[in-house]
């Protein structure tokens, strides 16, 4: 009786640990594919913005800048 007892402890016990690596591996993967999308997200990112300068005329000159990641301080 004492062996059969013992041998469903240690199935448990190899279901629990497949279990948790199975979780570890899951984990492991999401991180992978979130750091992959944040990577394309800052290569492809750039940001522009069109001001109107005042001039002496009635049309107003329309200027576009455009600032992409690498500009930014915090990123080096």
């Amino acid at each position: 009786m004492d062996n059969t007892a013992e041998e469903k402890v240690a199935d448990d016990g190899s279901i629990r640990r497949w279990r948790v690596m199975m979780l570890v591996i899951l984990l492991r993967v999401l991180a992978l594919f979130a750091t992959a999308a944040a990577a394309v997200v800052m290569a492809l990112s750039k940001e522009s913005r069109t001001f109107a300068v005042p001039t002496s005329g009635n049309t107003p000159v329309k200027i576009t800048m455009t600032a992409k990641f690498q500009y930014s301080p915090a990123n080096m």
